[in-house]
């Protein structure tokens, strides 16, 4: 008999129990947890027995379902992100533990082959940048690479013949579901039923298949979003992360991880080439390249400067642009006459917020103290408990916080003075489709989320769409529109985060990706002699990074500090000792259904003095979160 640490997809730690001599690591096993039978995954032999009674291990799996990188990995995602290895676990398992396995034998691998030196790639040219990978993959030796490309299209058709060419075991991640199915669909042209597709906008059946094809081997190439890093492939070789700045990446809620970090620890313990890609590489990745963590890979045309395919870029000063109506500028307006497809922008759903002209009273939401959004059109039918509160008809006017989603149906009088004079504020989706219709005489497309692919963007007709700036993200508008209009390019840069600038070259960048060729992007600004629209018009990746990095430095914000965001318990006042660490609040902050929050951000210049300023706040704080996204 011997003692093992079991771990459960629980919020727990590792659990010890007896079993049989010779149990490998990653082996399932059957055993209780309280008075219930749950099904586990054997993390190692344990070091020394626990206090009090050991139970046994009730039945015990086949052959080991995880390997020993990803047991590694999930000891390392405990310490990093100080989460118990049971939540982890979790996270592993995609939702789908635990998976009985079919006893069909794996396929006999295939050996690496070097892809030949010249492979056509969207760009047309010969160039093949990824040969230090190929070399990195025989190796089989782990290695981190920076694709910086000239497009997204370039860096996946570059992925694209990389995986037609011999190379097993890899992972393709994705920010978001739309690029996922698209990025599989070619990748299937070349890997045929190698591929397999893994995300949760898949039914359970579907994704419980795809791990049943992935452990089995069936399968040993996987495309995904952020739980496919997790992808219980026998062997990994190569782990591409394309679009690697997306903050899709970073999880959120539960076990907040950032994606990209863990593929590159995947990596480390898998000893596998991890490639990641972007047209505007996060300031992170770009000085970690900068430092030669990673090795930084350039495409067909070097993409540090100047302005691809002929784009046009104008911003256009608000404050004394002539003015077609309040949110849209005559020359906006003009253009999208001509081109007859065109793309508006602006990050706010419903109409406007609105304001009472006698007192100047704008509606708040009584949970958040934010200011409510006028939905003119309503959309009650679409908001739980509407009917309950005696809100009339889909089409009633409604006043909706789009924080916490309070909602109440919007009255004609001001509440505050009683006044009759409430007028529009600002502009959200509602209200552009209603100026588009009065002034281009088009009924255009709404786009607000990542689902199905509207059928009028893919149709013959030339579109006309209105959205929030997931437009950017969408891979099905790639090169669409001659125009694209940002109705309010302010509002990306206020933002209290000091990532905003970055977010907003980022964003702008992707943008320029739906342009047709000679398009133009036209941005509306009420600033703008922001520094940040000079880069953008000029396209010059490096002027901007090196400015961002130097303000950081300056500052004291990552790359050149860590963070980590700190949720504090109720009733903690006073000075806080944190023993060599920055800190920044506690401020208050309002999360799901306006429940309040004390927040405070700790920066410290390394990762020790990090953990031990944490450390000092006991139980005094609530919830961390790591590298704050």
């Amino acid at each position: 008999m011997a003692l093992y640490d079991v771990v459960f997809p629980l919020k727990l730690g590792p659990l010890t129990y007896s079993g049989p001599s010779g149990l490998a690591p990653g082996t399932v096993v059957e055993a209780e947890v309280g008075h219930t039978l749950k099904k586990g995954i054997l993390l190692r032999q344990a070091e020394r027995p626990p206090g009090g009674a050991i139970k046994a291990i009730s039945s015990v799996g086949g052959a080991p379902l995880l390997g020993n990188a990803l047991l590694n990995l999930m000891t390392w995602m405990s310490g990093y992100y100080l989460a118990k290895e049971g939540m982890i676990l979790k996270e592993f398992s995609g939702g789908q533990w635990p998976i009985s396995l079919g006893a069909e034998p794996p396929p006999d691998p295939r050996p690496y082959e070097l892809v030949p030196a010249s492979i056509k790639t969207e760009s047309g040219g010969d160039h093949w940048p990824l040969t230090p990978v190929l070399e990195q993959i025989k190796k089989r030796a782990y290695k981190g690479f920076l694709l910086h490309a000239p497009s997204t299209g370039y860096a996946e058709s570059l992925l694209q013949a990389l995986l037609g060419e011999g190379v097993r075991g890899a992972i393709v991640l994705c920010p978001e579901i739309a690029q996922a199915e698209s990025v599989f669909e070619a990748v299937s042209e070349t890997a045929g039923e190698r591929a397999c597709l893994f995300h949760s906008g898949m039914t359970k059946k579907l994704r419980r298949e795809a791990l049943k094809r992935m452990i089995s081997n069936r399968a040993d190439i996987v495309v995904g979003v952020r739980s496919a890093v997790f992808a219980p492939l026998r062997e990994v070789s190569l782990i591409a992360v394309l679009d690697e700045e997306s903050p899709s990446y970073k999880k959120e809620d539960g076990l907040r991880y950032h994606t990209r970090d863990v593929a590159v620890m995947r990596g480390y313990f898998e000893g596998a080439a991890v490639l990641l890609s972007s047209i505007c590489p996060s300031v992170e990745s770009y000085y970690n390249a900068l430092r030669e963590k990673y090795t930084l890979l350039t495409g067909a045309v070097p993409p540090a400067k100047g302005l691809p395919k002929g784009l046009k870029v104008r911003v256009v000063d608000m404050r004394s642009a002539k003015k077609a109506s309040p949110c849209l500028s005559k020359e906006l307006l003009d253009k999208a006459s001509k081109t007859g497809s065109a793309a508006f922008v602006i990050n706010r759903k419903g109409y406007s917020l609105l304001e009472c002209a006698d007192c100047g009273h704008v509606p708040l939401c009584e949970n958040c103290g934010i200011p409510l959004v006028f939905h003119k059109g309503g959309s009650a039918t679409n908001i739980a408990g509407a009917r309950s509160h005696n809100i009339a008809g889909a089409r009633s006017p409604l006043l909706r916080c789009h924080y916490c989603g309070f909602f109440t149906g919007a009255e004609d009088r001001c509440r505050k003075c009683g006044g009759h004079k409430l007028k529009p504020v600002g502009a959200g989706i509602e209200r552009v489709k209603e100026e588009i219709r009065a002034h281009l005489k088009r009924e255009p497309t709404e786009i607000v989320g990542g689902g199905p692919r509207p059928p009028a963007i893919l149709g013959a007709e030339p579109p006309t769409v209105v959205g929030t700036k997931v437009i950017a993200r969408r891979p099905e508008l790639k090169g669409k529109f001659p125009l694209i209009g940002v109705i309010n390019g302010d509002s990306y840069l206020q933002i209290p985060d000091f990532r905003a600038q970055e977010r907003a070259f980022q964003e702008f960048l992707h943008l320029s990706e739906k342009l047709s060729a000679g398009g133009e992007l036209l941005i509306q600004s009420r600033t703008p002699s922001n520094p940040l629209f000079k880069y953008i018009r000029g396209f010059d990746f490096e002027g901007f990074y090196n400015n961002e990095l130097n303000q950081r430095k300056a500052l004291g914000y990552p790359p050149f500090v860590k963070t980590a965001l700190v949720t504090l318990r109720a009733g903690v006042s006073g000075p806080l000792n944190l023993r060599g660490a920055e800190a920044l609040g506690p401020v208050e902050t309002l999360g799901a259904r306006g429940k309040k929050h004390l927040k405070l951000l700790i920066k410290a210049p390394s990762r020790d003095l990090l953990l031990k300023a944490i450390k000092a706040l006991g139980d005094n704080a609530s919830d961390v979160d790591i590298d704050p996204a």
